[in-house]
């Protein structure tokens, strides 16, 4: 009897366990590439919280198989195209397209991803869990290419067509959402919204963009055709959070506001943003705005003290306050009138070594670039300009680079390609170089004016490619 019941107890066991479904903690990708040309593919994801990229080999054949280990959510996909004409250009690419696109997953599921590599949009398929997501995903962009293309005859349109235009494509999207197979929660509800932004985003760039094609700057839309943007609850803490749409559309809203109260009190737009950026309703979001503005603008504003002020007035965030004290403080030291920060012995590609000393007499007008900057290139052109109108005047055109040891020969040869003029210097440490760091230089190119007799008259001086630059060269009789 004993023996029965041990039997009975055991199965039971034995049967509970067979019902019971392994934990796992990853999820399983594979697919197929038709007319493959790649030997891997990346997914980048999140992590145990962090950021997470991995690499997927891709058989000879096109097939894949793998595990990610990453946590539920939207996971991105890079894989190399064929060669193409005019590339889109996608975290990097050489002369090959790279596609990029979005998964949702989660762990335990199951995905299988199919495409030909010579037509990835059109042919890009998902199948098993979390298939809806993904398919709705390309479908959206397909229907965004064949509705709207590149945008730029429909922005050519009149107001009306295209009105029409954009809402035709807001319809066909949120048709495609509302019959997607997507299980994730609140997803549905959260994209209407995002689609809703999405048209409104179009709407507000078409003065911009239709003024733009028609070379005419001075263009203007009718009252009416905005209004929708007023209608828009500017106070969603969520949707700005995770929203670049809704943020672009705060943003902009900020600006013209701005810009009315700057003309309304003949203030300056910079400050005129933070009184603007104070009235935001929701706490988080004014600290990290007012943050952000200072951050990028208090070097540049023409009034720091009153800029300074303003912010410190209007910020409750003590870890911002402090950070934007510390660049008050620095950017204080590089006020106009104060002594500029020198540079001593910076190799000179005409022969020697000059100093900012050595230069004193005249204005001193510094470009510092490096090679390997495009926008950097860009202004050439216009600097060349600007020197050979003010050639012979009581000003130095200086050109620091802050190229690399290991490129000093195409810092040499860019300079004799081009035939570049002025005063070439190369920069003692690049980027680590005591004149860089002690102007607080976070981005290239940086143009710097300092009087005859070594003060700053501007840290954050005008660009070539901008008249202001003229405007002040003229107004200090150069």
């Amino acid at each position: 009897m004993k023996s029965i019941f041990y039997i009975f107890v055991v199965s039971l066991i034995l049967l509970a366990c067979g019902n019971t479904k392994p934990k796992v903690d990853y999820t399983i990708v594979s697919g197929t590439i038709t007319n493959p040309n790649q030997e891997e593919i990346r997914f980048n994801g999140v992590k145990d919280g962090k950021p997470f990229s991995r690499k997927i080999k891709v058989a000879k054949d096109g097939t894949f198989r793998d595990t990610l280990q990453i946590d539920e959510g939207t996971c991105s996909m890079y894989a190399q195209g064929h060669k193409v004409s005019k590339m889109r250009i996608v975290g990097g690419a050489s002369q090959n397209e790279i596609f990029g696109f979005k998964l949702y997953l989660k762990k335990g599921d199951v995905v299988t991803i199919n495409f030909d590599a010579k037509d990835f949009y059109k042919t890009f398929k998902v199948t098993g869990d979390g298939a809806g997501y993904a398919n709705y995903k390309n479908e959206k962009k397909n229907i965004e290419n064949t509705v709207f293309g590149n945008g730029i005859e429909a922005y050519a349109q009149d107001e009306d067509a295209f009105k029409q235009k954009v809402t035709e494509l807001k319809s066909k999207h949120e048709n495609l959402l509302n019959n997607a197979a997507i299980d994730i929660d609140n997803y549905k509800l959260e994209q209407l919204r995002e689609l809703n932004y999405e048209y409104l985003l179009r709407i507000n760039s078409y003065q911009t963009r239709h003024g733009y094609l028609l070379k005419n700057k001075d263009f203007k839309v009718s009252d009416e055709f905005l209004n929708e943007l007023d209608e828009l609850a500017y106070n969603n803490e969520y949707d700005y959070k995770n929203s670049n749409s809704y943020r672009m559309l705060f943003s902009a809203r900020l600006e013209k506001l701005a810009i009315e109260l700057s003309e309304k009190e003949g203030t300056s737009k910079l400050i005129a943003k933070l009184k603007v950026i104070s009235n935001s309703e929701i706490e988080s979001i004014k600290n990290e705005l007012l943050k952000n503005h200072a951050r990028s603008y208090i070097i540049v504003t023409d009034d720091i003290d009153a800029f300074y002020n303003e912010f410190m007035k209007y910020s409750t965030n003590e870890s911002n306050n402090s950070m934007i004290t510390e660049m008050y403080t620095k950017t204080k030291k590089l006020a106009k009138g104060s002594a500029s920060p020198k540079f001593k012995d910076y190799e000179n590609y005409a022969g020697g070594t000059t100093s900012l000393d050595d230069l004193k007499g005249k204005y001193v007008y510094i470009d510092v670039w490096a090679t390997w900057c495009g926008p950097c290139k860009a202004e050439i052109p216009f600097l060349a300009k600007v020197e050979k109108e003010y050639h012979g005047k009581n000003i130095h055109f200086v050109s620091i680079s802050i190229d690399k040891k290991k490129d000093y020969d195409v810092w040499r040869k860019m300079i004799a390609d081009k035939e570049l003029s002025g005063i070439q210097l190369l920069a003692d440490n690049d980027v680590k170089s005591e004149f860089y760091q002690q102007y607080g230089i976070k981005g290239i190119p940086r143009f710097i004016l300092i009087d005859p007799i070594g003060n700053i008259v501007s840290s954050n001086a005008p660009r070539p490619s901008n008249p202001k630059l003229i405007e002040l060269l003229n107004q200090l009789d150069i």
